[in-house]
């Protein structure tokens, strides 16, 4: 039925109006569809993880990187429980918090996930809940971000703040005009001044204003400050001794943004520092104190060593016609030569532990210095009835060094193994060359070394326990003495031994000349006393020791010299001024005026200026030594005196044409 209202016109309106309703939604669908493609764009590039999750923890979407982290390709992942995704373990962490946005909560937590196997990684989580038009929850949307890095950057932030925390050390942070910035517990209790009391302050209540001006130029400079020593002051006025470090501090982009300084309390250091140097000090006067002892022993055991060699001299002529005189005379020999041997390594480890020892140093025949160690410990080695082979080369082996310490040192090995070697035991004694070494070797049949006591017997005043238990044990310092002189021929010696009771063999190594036909021969041994044919002398003899005085005037009138006694010095001068005496036997340490003094007073007077003064002592160290050439003395003689050594005195006299 026609509607007589509804005209052609009506009907154009409304088309027109559909028309243009319909353009404006077409208009509308196309916009929201490109605002829906710039939304996925972003969705998928956004730097977090996006995924929307249904009420049954399903995935319905997941952005690119999220399905790239867990699964590779979106559709790999959706319609997957989170469970089958990031894994049992994970899930049973993070279902309370997926539960909890079901009802509609809002909430963010932090979970650590392992997608690689060994690497595990923090994310951060943001749950929000998705609803439907009318209102119900029927899913959510998870944003994760990864803060591994962030996370790993606060965790050594954290660990780094509480050892600044924690440490002892004062650790302060500084603009670069000096202006505290930050101030860490190390440095309250150090300088008792607490943080508020320090920050937007500078640390001139704490140093010296000059010395913290000159620090901050030279870090503004470009200078490192390195275990700077220095005084600081503290809160109550205390005085603290710091090692003091500081440098400049750079942003990220390298930027000076101020300095720090570390202040570490070093007190009980410089302490400990001073009492070491108080004991170094300590040990020095005492090792003083020692060498002055041994000196002063020496001495006073020389002294009346000298008469008693004096009186043995006198009494060879008498012994020669009677056996049991002779043999008494040779066993009193034999002992004053052992304590003559015992005082001279005493006072050579004196001067070897101080650095005042040297070698004259000349071609040596190592063959001629083993004789001569073997016939002086001869008789040492008879009394003991060893039976002793000595087997040396033909073929001269000959080294660079000092004559008599190399005899010395063989002498002290040969006296070592006939101390420590039952009566009736055997020595044997050989030389050989081993390439460009000369060995020499001892060995014996004594009592033995223990293997846990090799590495020691070398050590000055060690004592092998078998040694102290021997009624022969000594001092400690033969061996010691022997290790010594040979390293300083730059050579060396060891000692081997199978244990206890099955002897010992001491082996020494020494560098052969290269070159031994160009060696000059060893000078002759002197001849004993009474083979010089001497005319005669006037000889004084000062000495306060009076046995020493009469048993060497005694001596020297056998041979036909002429003799006068000086109890002192002041009569040594008297006498020398009315005696004039061609030779003088001076002692040094005499009372009233000592024999130093008295030189000098014979040597101002011009008939004393051509005497032949010769120092007879005690002291025999080099300082003693000097003392005698500066007052002008023209020879320094050791008690005992050796009779060849009187023998090269009055040949001097002689040769000299006084």
């Amino acid at each position: 039925m026609h509607d007589p209202s509804v005209t052609t016109r009506t009907v154009d309106e409304k088309q027109v109006t559909l028309s243009v309703e319909l353009a404006r939604c077409r208009e509308t669908v196309s916009t929201l569809r490109a605002e829906c493609e710039r939304l996925k764009l972003i969705i998928e590039n956004a730097p977090v993880l996006l995924a929307y999750l249904d009420a049954d923890h399903r995935y319905r979407f997941v952005n690119s990187a999220y399905s790239l982290r867990y699964g590779g390709k979106a559709d790999e992942v959706l319609g997957q429980p989170v469970a089958d995704i990031l894994g049992e373990k994970v899930w049973a962490e993070i279902k309370p918090y997926r539960e909890r946005v079901l009802t509609g909560e809002t909430l963010e937590y932090e979970v650590d996930v392992e997608p690689v196997p060994g690497n595990p990684q923090r994310m951060h989580c943001a749950l929000n809940p998705a609803r439907s038009v009318d209102g119900r929850v029927v899913g959510y949307v998870v944003a994760v971000t990864d803060v591994t890095d962030r996370k790993r950057v606060a965790e050594a932030r954290d660990l780094l703040a509480a050892i600044v925390e924690s440490t002892d050390d004062a650790i302060i942070s500084m603009t670069l005009t000096g202006h505290v910035t930050s101030w860490n517990a190390g440095a309250t209790r150090l300088f008792g001044y607490t943080a508020d009391e320090m920050i937007g302050r500078t640390t001139l209540r704490l140093d010296p204003p000059e010395e913290e001006h000159q620090i901050l130029n030279r870090i503004n400079s470009g200078e490192n400050v390195c275990r700077y020593e220095t005084v600081r002051f503290t809160k109550d006025g205390r005085q603290l001794d710091v090692s003091l470090s500081a440098a400049r501090m750079r942003d990220d982009t390298g930027r000076i943004v101020g300095i720090a300084k570390v202040a570490r309390d070093i007190t009980d250091a410089k302490q400990a520092e001073a009492a070491i140097q108080r004991s170094q000090e300590a040990l020095r006067e005492a090792d003083r104190r020692k060498d002055e002892f041994l000196a002063l022993l020496a001495h006073e055991l020389r002294n009346p060593l000298a008469p008693l060699v004096n009186a043995l001299e006198l009494l060879r002529p008498a012994s020669a016609a009677d056996p049991a005189l002779q043999r008494l005379r040779n066993m009193m020999e034999r002992q004053l030569t052992q304590l003559e041997r015992l005082v001279d390594d005493l006072l050579d480890v004196s001067r070897i532990s101080r650095g005042r020892f040297e070698l004259r140093r000349a071609p040596v025949a190592v063959a001629l210095a083993v004789e001569t160690a073997v016939e002086g410990c001869q008789s040492f080695i008879e009394a003991r009835e060893h039976t002793i082979s000595v087997d040396i080369p033909t073929e001269p082996l000959m080294v660079q060094g000092d004559f008599a310490r190399l005899a010395q040192v063989f002498a002290n090995l040969l006296s070592n193994s006939a101390k420590y070697t039952e009566p009736g035991g055997r020595i044997e004694v050989t030389v050989r060359k081993s390439g460009a070494e000369a060995v020499m070797t001892v060995c014996d049949t004594g009592i033995g070394i223990p293997r846990e006591s090799l590495d020691i017997v070398f050590d000055m005043f060690s004592q092998v326990q078998a040694h102290k238990q021997h009624a022969r044990g000594g001092l400690g310092i033969g061996l010691a003495l022997v290790r010594s002189l040979v390293e300083m021929h730059r050579g060396s010696v060891d000692a081997q031994s199978d244990g206890p009771g099955k002897g010992s063999t001491f082996t020494i190594r020494l560098p052969l000349l290269q070159t031994p036909a160009e060696a000059k021969p060893n000078p002759p041994q002197p001849d004993t006393l009474e083979s010089r044919a001497q005319r005669t002398r006037r000889v004084l003899i000062a000495d306060d020791n009076a046995d020493a005085a009469a048993s060497l005037a005694s001596i020297l009138e056998l041979q036909g010299h002429e003799t006068r006694i000086a109890a002192n010095g002041h009569q040594a001068v008297e006498l020398a001024a009315t005696y004039r005496p061609d030779i003088i036997f001076m002692d040094v340490g005499m009372p009233l005026l000592d024999g130093l003094e008295a030189t000098r007073q014979i040597r101002a007077q011009p008939w004393g200026k051509s005497m032949l003064i010769v120092a007879l002592t005690g002291w025999g160290q080099q300082n003693d030594r000097r003392r005698s050439r500066e007052v002008g003395m023209n020879m320094h003689l050791v008690k005992p005196m050796d009779l060849n050594e009187i023998a090269a005195v009055l040949d001097r006299y002689g040769t000299d044409g006084r």
